[in-house]
């Protein structure tokens, strides 16, 4: 009984590996490809001529055609992992309250999928997702990133037999050149020239047609890849956008709504209920200190304050006193020696006055000494620009003679004045030293 199923399977699966194997798809439409140069469509000729005039030729022709069809399953399965992407949604009979049941009955729908399904990158990603959600040791938000690290990295590993081709197909290129020219040259004979030219003509052609085909047929097969991996990162995208809107946003409200989030908040409010007790009962003993120490400076200032006024009533008292004591002996002196001491006083005072009016009337003297100075500075001054003048008159007009009778005139005229100045310094000078002695 249980041999059967095990042997159906394993046909399956058989069967499976042989309709999607690229090898035997990219032999049958190599051999295709192969019957179609032997008809006499359009254009044989030229494919004839490219793809089947050297064994070279044939190997590049062959890796194309199993690099192109492995390119097309690919993009077949990716194409029909779309479609069912499409189709597959979460029954509503699966919805419970609990989140480790829903999740077991989510699981259990999947397994209940045709088998089709089961390799679908959607299916994969929720039974992941699923189990560690069960299993519960690992945040599934971020087992989700390393599930797409894990898809990625797999993806590239998928396509490194198909970059070999892609690399293989213009090495073999190069390889005919190589071997076209070596042909080229083996069958050159200089002796011979006409008859060995043909020989030599068929080298070249090998070793530039070879080259020709690879570089070709590498640029196709480079372009397909790149539509294909494009196509299958858009898969990819729509499989995780799926796994969060179906599998971690609802799980992840109800675990906020669940039985586990209700005691973690009430753990959450009993502890901020506590933090805010601590925090009143803080404040009021914070505050009591500083009323505490209000208290005191208060009191410090208090006894500051009367000790300061008893010092200063003790001081302005003992001042008193003696003031009072001075005051008594002074009133306890005798008329005679009051009056004979104001009247020396007056005296004084009647002496200074009179100097004080000396010395004013000196300096009134000396101001105008000083003024009748500054006014023959000003006369100086101008004399100086006369002389500046008659200077420049002179040296214009090149009048000696008159130069002679200016020079002269000048010449008296700072004698006199220096004579002034020094009868001025003389006046000053007398001025100035009574001035100094009443001083």
């Amino acid at each position: 009984m249980t041999t059967k199923p095990a042997t159906d399977r394993t046909t399956q699966h058989l069967g499976k590996s042989i309709l999607s194997s690229p090898l035997i798809w990219g032999t049958a439409a190599y051999l295709f490809f192969q019957w179609l140069l032997t008809t006499h469509l359009p254009g044989i000729e030229f494919l004839r001529r490219y793809t089947a005039s050297h064994p070279i030729e044939h190997v590049e022709t062959y890796l194309f055609f199993f690099g192109l069809t492995w390119l097309g399953i690919r993009f077949l399965n990716i194409s029909a992992q779309r479609q069912r992407l499409s189709r597959l949604r979460l029954p509503k009979r699966v919805v419970s309250d609990d989140i480790e049941q829903e999740a077991q009955a989510v699981l259990e729908y999947l397994e209940r999928l045709p088998p089709v399904f089961h390799a679908d990158y959607l299916v994969q990603r929720w039974k992941q997702v699923l189990q560690i959600i069960l299993r519960g040791d690992q945040s599934p938000e971020d087992y989700l990133a390393v599930l797409n690290e894990q898809d990625a990295q797999r993806r590239y590993g998928a396509y490194a037999l198909l970059r070999l081709i892609v690399w293989a197909v213009p090495i073999l290129g190069f390889l005919g050149t190589v071997v076209g020219i070596a042909l080229a040259l083996g069958n050159l004979s200089p002796s011979e020239l006409e008859k060995t030219l043909p020989l030599v003509m068929s080298g070249l052609t090998v070793a530039f047609d070879t080259t020709a085909l690879a570089l070709a047929l590498s640029m196709i097969l480079m372009l397909a890849q790149f539509l294909v991996q494009r196509w299958e990162d858009g898969l990819l995208d729509r499989v995780t956008r799926r796994t969060e809107e179906e599998i971690l946003h609802p799980f992840a409200a109800k675990r906020a709504a669940g039985p586990e989030a209700e005691a973690v908040r009430t753990a959450l409010s009993h502890w901020s209920d506590a933090a805010g007790e601590w925090v009143r009962l803080s404040a009021q003993a914070w505050e009591q200190s500083l009323h505490r120490v209000e208290i005191r400076w208060q009191e410090g200032i208090q006894d500051t304050g009367e000790s300061f006024r008893n010092d200063l009533g003790a001081a302005l008292e003992a001042g008193l006193r003696g003031f009072a004591r001075e005051l008594a002996e002074i009133q306890n002196a005798s008329s005679a020696e009051r009056l004979e001491e104001s009247r020396r006083r007056e005296s004084l005072i009647a002496a200074q006055l009179d100097k004080l009016e000396e010395l004013t009337l000196r300096l009134k003297e000396q101001t105008e000494a000083w003024i009748s100075l500054s006014r023959s500075g000003a006369d100086l001054r101008k004399l100086e620009e006369a002389l500046h003048r008659n200077l420049t008159a002179v040296a214009s007009a090149k009048h000696f003679e008159q130069a002679l009778v200016t020079l002269a005139a000048a010449a008296s005229l700072l004698s006199a004045h220096l004579q002034r100045e020094s009868a001025e310094e003389a006046f000053r000078s007398d001025v100035i030293r009574p001035t100094s002695e009443a001083a």
